[in-house]
Formats: C-alpha cells, structure tokens, sequence
C-alpha cells in the first residue's frame, strides 16, 4: 500500500510592509531611529557600568533594564501586527522609565559617578521620546490620500 502525500500551499500577495520586512535581510528594526538610540543607550550603560563595583546587583538590573529597551523594539518590529508592535513599545517606554529609577538610585547611592548618571540620562531622555513618537505614529496610522478621480460635491448626500 502506497502513500500519497498532497500538500496545498495557501499564497496570498505580499503587502508592500511584509516586503520591506524581508529585504531588510530579517531585522526591520535596524531602520527605527528609535531601536538605534536605544541601542546607544545599552552600549554606553554597559560601557559605563564596567566601573560600577560597588553592587553588583545594581549593575546587573541596570544592565537587564538597559538591554529590554531596544530588544523591545526589535520584537515589535519584527511583529506583522500593529497592536504588538505598540504592546512591545510600551514594554520599552516603561524599561526605560525604570531605567531612569535604578540610574537615580545609584547616584544618590554614590555608586554611579554623576558623569556617568548625566550622560546615561542624555541618551535615555532622546531614546524614550523617539521611542514614544514611533508609538504616537503607529496610533495614528498611516495617512491615507484621496483618491484623485472622486470629486466631492459640497451638499451632496450619496
């Protein structure tokens, strides 16, 4: 007795967004402003932190918490679903938010120096608001044109 094997592939067209996706070689977040100055961030909170002897739990948490911000990004982006996308900035916004408790924290501690606690805050201030105008802009949507073979008669009702 021989088996047959029938496989249906369902194709539908891809939108203009899921081919920019692609051709981004998998990482559409590389081209928001926002994953990069959240990444910045990481980087110079990681750089900075290497100094930070005092608690090391302190430094892990600022590490973790500096770390979610542009991974949160990333997972949004690469969502094919707007409601995620803007649940994942969301999840960003607020890392970044406690990112600026911990960062207050250590400072008052005097376990982060204040040159480091004024640069971190620079670049988290410019990534929380770049990363809250990509939510803003999500929100609205995209704008939408008229089309330009309708003509709108004032008074008239259809």
């Amino acid at each position: 007795m021989t088996h047959v094997m029938c496989v249906i592939a369902i194709v539908h067209p891809m939108t203009e967004e899921t081919q920019n996706r692609f051709a981004t070689g998998g990482a559409p977040f590389r081209r928001y402003r926002a994953w990069a100055a959240c990444h910045e961030l990481t980087l110079t909170v990681f750089q900075a932190s290497n100094a930070w002897g005092e608690d090391p739990w302190l430094r892990s948490q600022v590490r973790l918490t500096a770390l979610r911000a542009p991974s949160q990004v990333a997972r949004g982006a690469s969502s094919f679903s707007t409601r995620e996308f803007r649940r994942c900035l969301g999840r960003a916004l607020t890392a970044l938010d406690r990112l600026a408790c911990l960062i207050e924290l250590g400072a008052e501690l005097q376990w982060i120096p204040a040159t480091d606690k004024a640069k971190i805050e620079v670049l988290r201030d410019h990534a929380w608001h770049l990363t809250a105008g990509l939510d803003r802009a999500l929100k609205r949507g995209p704008k939408r044109k008229r089309p330009k073979n309708i003509t709108i008669v004032p008074g008239a009702s259809g």
